[in-house]
């Protein structure tokens, strides 16, 4: 009865109910196969969330508004914020408040509205898109952001932070699940200490750098597949995508992987001939990886010989980054090094120590790890060189200039420290799942280390972090006490639970659980000190008046569909460093590492406010022929004012956001005089680096050329008095001072300047050693402040006659060189030169992110000159034929033109792409034959050439399989007249061995060759 009920109800059971049975049993097998890899992503995130939440960074402050909501209710003294319940902070700090966000808005723009990948005109005055995403942008999670409303891009990038952080965990349990086929919570352990480890603490605000971060462990993974199993695919898939995420630190993984390559197979040596032939393999797949990233790393290459290059060169004498140059300044060094080590300290954000702590359990089993019998005395050494090699490149200057690219970086130091972190990750991975009952010496050595680097810690409060007295070391980070305490209770614990199991008191399952419990909370600890000393803003004011701002960039896109133009937009003053890209309109100012240095040092010449070295230009509201020159049209007043009233209109506005047009303003594209293509900008001659003599100059040569006036547009006012507290030195040429500390005499300036008559006002000052604000006065009452580490040309507006104007700064330091000037426009000389210009304009019918077309009908023959930045991408063609473009002083393109009617097409390819493009194809071609070629069918046509090469290629033993060359040694045995040199059988060889030899391979175990380690 029992067996016919079951089969009654088995037929009633539809088919579709099965399948959803067998499809929900695949789904729990999924999970139950891959848990503690699922866990290994979700403990970081939450962990990371957690953090955030704890310092009310939207999104994930609605669990802090949840808790308090929840605190309230039982009656609790809670304040609950209801206006923004998802969080009052934001995490944009620093560059990411003033490049990476901004340049994410830029890109979600373009995803959104189909705009090109290869330039953008929001960035600067327009910049190479394609090089700038490979720096900033290539995640894959940015792209994604397609789907999001740009209202809140600023909580999807948070969120994409944390996802980031949390697949560095993921991807590290897979890659020791792969490499040391063990599965178990140990994963979550190694997977969460990498993820929270101090770098990604300390600079998980750069976005930017997680991605590549994250692909480590895979890459790591794909490098030991290849040289031992002859599986390539992950090798090459992780290695492109970690370049091709972020090629600067993609360029560390590179150095890496040579580590891991060599290191492998000094410590699995078998022969010279198999050792040459695993780093052949590596190279040819590491080539192929790298071929597959040309489309962007090629563009972004040759972008960056465009790019400002420093003067240092490679260091040639003894100097250390840590401590003094000398032998006890470098173990100095070693000495903060380990005990920066320790949980709970600070993570260097900007300047400091390099982040080299990830968690206390690796600190435990550092000396278990160098005595654990189950691991190879090569492995051991490996480590421990390659750990060697790591801290000496943190120390040694010369070490550390290689591994940033050849350049020292501005801030943020030691960049590849969280290639160390990962190594102690892994080391305290091999030596927890390698431990054993009764190794009850390895935990006692384990014990010695962690206390020798506990004690080595506190023992810095007297001897480095008191240095002269200050309180903390010669790098400036504190001694913290409670941190070392902390790190000490926490290490105690976990050795007492490696004891109770090694003696046989406790499972090793429960000490690993409790261990686990115990690294969740020092991390979530660790995270919420990471987010507190990295910081963050209010979610208020950025940026500022954006309703208002985006209604004016509405209007103005309405105005310039109806007459296509490249023209700009920029703000009386900042708030981004990026104001175009954060704001939606094409700019001028640009802080970008990708920056055209011919560009900046072009705008600076022409009076922007430019730092080369800094990689950005700046642009405040300045003269009229400035705006000629760069294709300024409007121009946002946040505070409604502009100093500029002769040739600003107000044109819009909305609440106090004034929108106005430049009335001055020629379309981009207008013929100039031939005489302006000898145009140059001069070496800097005086001042600090990255200075001009004199703009104003510069700008009246421009006039000249381009529009055939000798009168200068400009008339210079010489000081009549000051009020200066230092001592002055007047140079032969006016405007050129020396300004130095005597006798007690101050460092305040002060130049003063009378109108001889009405007429708008410009003035520049450069205070060469200045570290603060300057400003200026109109008849003593101060109306504005300016930065003058970086001068310009201010406009201050139209005056009467016997005005007084006053330039004020002071100086750092015991001397300083001083620019000052002051001059008025000659307006008459000015609109003489705009009815030059204005009569030959381009008539635009196109203008794309990347295309402008037009019509012109020229007067006469000379340069039809464009405020378009001077790269190689950029095509011109004039009447259906390629015109070769002059670059005016290397800054921005011109084309020969001559008198009659022309049609005009710019269009822009970014140099090198084409070439990028065909290399990826040749090396996905190549991987994918590779793949085809490696194919268990296919490995059976030993007689094809090109099948063998690809087998011998990728297999660490050889083109065939162990089973093939096991049944070949049995057929070569029954004929010993086969070949053995080239692994051919003889044509007296059975095609088939007999079915007692096939029963050989049922039972078959690996050789000890194809285990990682020896078990």
């Amino acid at each position: 009865m029992s067996s016919a009920k079951s089969s009654a109800k088995a037929q009633s059971v539809p088919p579709q109910a099965g399948k959803k049975l067998a499809g929900g049993g695949k789904i729990r097998g999924f999970f139950a196969e891959n848990k503690f890899i699922i866990l290994a992503f979700a403990v970081p995130f939450i962990l990371m969330a957690v953090a955030f939440a704890v310092k009310d960074v939207a999104p994930f402050g609605i669990f802090r508004t949840m808790v308090l909501s929840i605190g309230k209710l039982l009656g609790f003294d809670c304040e609950v914020n209801t206006a923004r319940p998802w969080g009052t902070q934001q995490m944009l700090v620093v560059d990411l408040w003033h490049q990476y966000f901004p340049f994410l808005e830029d890109l979600h723009s373009k995803l959104q509205s189909g705009g090109s990948l290869f330039w953008t005109w929001s960035v600067g005055m327009g910049t190479n898109f394609i090089a700038l995403m490979a720096y900033y942008l290539m995640s894959p999670l940015n792209f994604l952001s397609i789907a999001v409303p740009s209202s809140v891009l600023v909580e999807y990038l948070t969120v994409i932070t944390v996802i980031k952080i949390a697949c560095a965990g993921m991807f590290t349990a897979i890659a020791f699940k792969m490499v040391f086929k063990k599965d178990g919570l140990a994963l979550v352990i190694a997977g969460t200490l990498f993820a929270m480890c101090s770098f990604n603490m300390g600079y998980y605000w750069n976005t930017i750098w997680l991605d590549s971060v994250a692909m480590l462990p895979l890459v790591f993974a794909g490098t030991v597949c290849l040289l031992r199993d002859g599986k390539f695919k992950l090798f090459t898939i992780s290695l492109a995508c970690a370049v091709v995420f972020n090629y600067y630190i993609g360029f560390m993984i590179c150095i890496a992987v040579f580590i891991i390559a060599v290191g492998y197979t000094v410590c699995r040596f078998v022969s010279f001939k198999k050792s040459f032939r695993d780093l052949l393999r590596t190279a040819a797949f590491s080539a192929i990886s790298l071929l597959l990233t040309a489309p962007i790393t090629i563009p972004a290459y040759l972008a960056l010989g465009n790019c400002y290059q420093q003067t240092t060169k490679f260091p040639t004498k003894f100097d250390i980054n840590i401590g003094e140059d000398t032998a006890e300044g470098v173990f100095d060094a070693v000495h903060q090094i380990f005990g920066n080590m320790l949980s709970f300290l600070k993570p260097t954000a900007k300047e400091g120590l390099p982040n080299v702590a990830c968690g206390v359990f690796c600190l435990i089993l550092l000396g278990v790890f160098f005595c654990a019998r189950k691991i190879k005395l090569s492995e051991k050494l490996f480590c421990l060189g390659t750990m060697c090699f790591l801290i000496s490149s943190f120390i040694f200057r010369s070490l550390d200039y290689i591994w940033h690219g050849f350049h020292y970086p501005n801030m943020l130091p030691y960049r590849f420290s969280f290639l160390f972190c990962f190594l102690m990750v892994y080391m305290a991975f091999r030596a927890f799942t390698s431990l054993k009952e009764g190794d009850y010496i390895d935990i006692t050595v384990g014990t010695l280390v962690f206390s020798l680097i506990l004690i080595g810690y506190f023992l810095l409060k007297e001897t480095v972090y008191n240095h002269e007295g200050t309180g903390a070391s010669k790098t400036g980070v504190a001694f913290n006490e409670q941190a070392g305490i902390w790190s000490a209770v926490i290490g105690v614990v976990m050795l007492i639970l490696l004891f109770l199991f090694v003696l046989k008191i406790l499972p090793k399952k429960v000490v690993t659980v409790i261990i686990g419990v115990i690294v969740l909370a020092e991390m979530c600890v660790t995270g919420i000190i990471g987010v507190y000393t990295v910081g963050s803003t209010t979610t208020v004011g950025y940026p500022p008046n954006e309703n208002d701002v985006n209604k004016l960039v509405a209007q103005i896109d309405s105005w310039d569909s109806m007459d296509p133009d490249w023209n700009r937009t920029e703000f009386t003053k900042t708030s981004s460093l990026n104001d175009g890209a954060l704001n939606g309109f094409n700019g001028i100012s640009m802080f970008n590492s990708m920056a055209n240095v011919n560009i900046t040092k072009y705008v600076e010449y022409m009076g922007l406010a430019g730092w080369p070295a800094g990689n950005r230009y700046t642009y405040y509201q300045t003269s009229p022929v400035t705006n000629v020159i760069l294709n300024l049209r409007y121009m946002m007043a946040r505070d409604g004012v502009s100093y500029d009233q002769d040739y600003m209109k107000n044109a819009a506005f909305s609440g106090s956001v004034v929108l106005y047009e430049n009335t001055a303003y020629i379309p981009q594209g207008f013929v100039v005089n031939n005489a302006l293509s000898s145009f140059e900008i001069e070496p800097y001659t005086t001042g600090n680096p990255g200075t001009v003599d004199n703009p104003f100059e510069n700008q009246i040569e421009w006039w000249q050329k381009a529009t055939g006036i000798e009168e200068p547009v400009y008339t210079q006012l010489t000081v009549r008095d000051q009020g200066h507290s230092a001592s002055v030195t007047k140079y032969a040429d006016e405007g050129h001072y020396s300004a130095s500390v005597k006798d007690g005499t101050g460092r305040s300036l002060k130049f003063n300047f009378y109108l001889p008559e009405d007429g708008l006002v410009l003035t520049y000052l450069k205070v060469g050693s200045n570290e603060g604000d300057g400003h200026f006065k109109i008849n003593d009452e101060k109306i504005g402040t300016f930065n003058d580490k970086c001068a310009f040309i201010n406009n201050l507006g139209y005056h009467t006659k016997d005005t007084k104007v006053s330039l004020c700064g002071d100086f750092t330091g015991s001397s300083s060189s001083i620019r000052a000037y002051c001059y008025m426009l000659n307006e008459e000389v000015f609109e003489k030169g705009l009815e030059i210009l204005r009569s030959n304009v381009l008539d635009a019918t196109k203008a794309t992110d990347t295309v402008l077309e037009g019509t012109i009908s020229s007067s006469k023959s000379g340069l039809l000159y464009t405020s378009i930045p001077y790269e190689k991408g950029w095509h011109a063609v004039i009447d259906g034929k390629e015109t070769q473009i002059v670059a005016i002083a290397d800054g921005v393109c011109a084309v020969p033109i001559t008198s009659g009617e022309h049609t005009v097409k710019f269009y822009y390819i970014p140099d090198g792409f084409i070439l990028g493009f065909a290399a990826f194809t040749v090396a996905l071609q190549l991987f994918v034959a590779m793949c085809l070629l490696t194919g268990k069918k296919l490995r059976e046509k030993k007689n094809l050439v090109p099948v063998r090469a690809a087998l011998w290629l990728c297999d660490t033993k050889s083109f065939k399989t162990r089973k093939e060359r096991l049944l070949e040694a049995a057929a070569n045995a029954d004929n010993p007249e086969a070949s053995e040199i080239s692994g051919e059988a003889s044509e007296n060889t059975p095609k088939k061995a007999p079915k007692k030899k096939l029963e050989l391979f049922k039972n078959l175990k690996p050789t000890e060759s194809d285990d990682y380690d020896e078990e």
